[in-house]
């Protein structure tokens, strides 16, 4: 059907899917992995309605699991839509229900997913960390052991509160050992709810909340052992030197220098007279008076 209409030099039919919010909720998103696909369905149901439909069902224990890939169907479809029934449900689940209620994650998800192009859903998850909600949260995913709602939880801290505490009181570098794949679970968390928090941001939380410094380092290494570490401006990069390395594991602080130096993390503006070809932009010669043997 569609490579009939392309052929023809035609817009592909619109399919309206019978039935209400709900149905159409479902079509979607079990055709939300072929982009072209699912742009061709369309409902008769009102925008309101299907909003209004997801929040009923974020509530709803035994359909609560649909919500977020559901949620991310409507988003990939880049109409604009009023979020606010769906995020004020998110909302009160937080604040209200126990971290074990099974609708905890798709609640956190959604406000997450949400913060970043919703002002009422950015407001939203700052309250719920300033009233203490998200570190109640935090708190009791981890004394049950419930690794996306802590994850989820931790990372709406950090993206919202600078100062927030360790789970239960546990130092985060205690936490983090005893659950070797929470620190990659809110790193996930984290790409999930936003654009790429930089190395700065990092450095500035660490440097505002010495509790979380295991926490930030940890995530700043993965990231590292990854080659995720993101844009740097070199100047600052020489200005700050000892703080970024103590964001880095001692055993990962060459890798950090070769990244650096090689110029490849390094923003066209960062490399400091370097002309716009230029590969290599190091630290040892933006700066005599450092010297690594790392540096180019």
């Amino acid at each position: 059907m569609i490579a009939a209409a392309r052929a023809k030099g035609i817009p592909p039919p619109r399919i309206v899917v019978p039935g209400g919010a709900g149905v159409f909720l479902t079509v979607i998103s079990q055709s939300s992995e072929d982009a072209t696909a699912m742009s061709l369905f369309d409902t008769n149901a009102l925008d309101t309605d299907v909003v209004a439909h997801l929040a009923v069902e974020i509530a709803d224990q035994t359909r609560s699991a649909t919500v977020e890939p559901r949620l991310k169907s409507l988003i990939a479809r880049k109409k604009k839509l009023l979020w606010e029934p769906l995020i004020s449900a998110a909302s009160q689940i937080v604040e209200s229900q126990n971290a074990s209620i099974i609708s905890m994650p798709a609640a956190l998800g959604c406000l997450g997913t949400l913060r970043t192009s919703e002002n009422a859903a950015q407001a939203e998850c700052q309250r719920l960390a300033d009233q203490g909600h998200l570190t109640n949260r935090l708190n009791e995913a981890h004394g049950a052991s419930n690794a996306v709602v802590e994850a989820r939880a931790a990372a709406l801290l950090i993206l919202c509160k600078r100062d927030f505490p360790s789970p239960n009181g546990i130092p985060w570098d205690k936490a983090l050992s005893e659950r070797p794949q929470l620190t990659a679970r809110i790193d996930d968390a984290l790409s999930e709810f936003g654009p790429p928090i930089s190395l700065d941001s990092f450095l500035e939380i660490a440097n505002a909340n010495g509790l979380a410094k295991p926490l930030i380092r940890a995530i700043v290494t993965l990231r590292l052992r990854e080659n995720r570490i993101g844009a740097l401006n070199i100047a600052q990069v020489i200005e700050r030197l000892p703080q970024y390395l103590d964001c880095v594991e001692n055993n990962l602080h060459d890798e950090f220098f070769r990244q650096v130096a090689s110029g490849s993390i390094l923003t066209f503006e960062s490399r400091m007279g370097f002309s716009a070809g230029s590969t290599c932009a190091s630290l040892a010669h933006a700066n005599r008076n450092i010297h690594h043997p790392q540096a180019c």
